[in-house]
């Protein structure tokens, strides 16, 4: 579904980010993996180029884009799979530090590769943007503060960014997970039932489909994958 596209995938070295480059690659994909540094067990492809890079940094941002644009000469899809949470606490007790990474973490990345990405896509007319958000970011719920301002706020800026390219031919959605079956999800929650999670590779199957011309009609979009949970 992906042959001859031109994909970024942030977060590339995390427990989803690997799962879903390899299923980029193995659906036809070239594959920019981005992230801080490089995984030992990140898949090893001629259809891969690793691509290190602070996505907080402005900076570095405009260089992966000119980086990328250079040597493929456009860009098809970005996945902003970058994304975490600091510790929970009542919002009373959430130092500002805190509040400020999980926002740059969750919301900045998203804003800065995909507005940069759009400089790309819209002379193009053509590209699709897919951002995760989470569970918390359509209901508040205690201890989440940050995260799930995060996120909402993600959603949000997805849908304006989808309304405001559609003229540009660009389709932009969000998937809604909710907790993914990874190493350090069940090193974190050994107690949990792991068959009630939504699978790595059923996410990028929908991200798969996203980024593909088969969706080509779907924009704006707020998609929930919940798994069993």
């Amino acid at each position: 579904m992906l042959q001859n596209k031109i994909c970024i995938i942030t977060g590339a070295s995390g427990g989803l980010g690997k799962t879903v480059v390899r299923k980029f690659i193995d659906n036809g994909a070239t594959v920019i993996a981005v992230d801080a540094a490089k995984a030992a067990d990140l898949i090893e492809s001629d259809s891969l180029v690793f691509h290190p890079c602070n996505i907080l940094d402005e900076s570095n941002v405009r260089q992966l884009m000119r980086d990328v644009t250079d040597q493929f000469k456009r860009l098809d899809a970005v996945l902003n799979l970058v994304g975490g949470i600091y510790p929970w606490s009542n919002v009373t007790e959430i130092e500002t530090s805190v509040w400020e990474k999980t926002i740059e973490l969750n919301l900045k990345s998203v804003f800065l590769c995909s507005r940069e990405a759009l400089k790309i896509m819209i002379p193009q007319r053509s590209g699709k943007i897919v951002n995760v958000g989470a569970g918390a970011g359509l209901k508040g719920g205690a201890q989440a503060g940050p995260y799930g301002a995060a996120k909402a706020s993600v959603i949000n800026l997805t849908e304006t960014m989808a309304e405001e390219n559609k003229p540009n031919n660009i389709q932009i959605n969000a998937i809604i997970p909710s907790i993914i079956d990874t190493p350090a999800n069940r090193k974190a929650m050994p107690d949990a039932d792991f068959s009630k999670w939504v699978r790595a590779g059923e996410i990028a199957e929908l991200l798969i489909f996203l980024a593909s011309d088969a969706s080509s009609g779907v924009t704006g979009s707020i998609i929930k994958i919940p798994g069993r949970v």
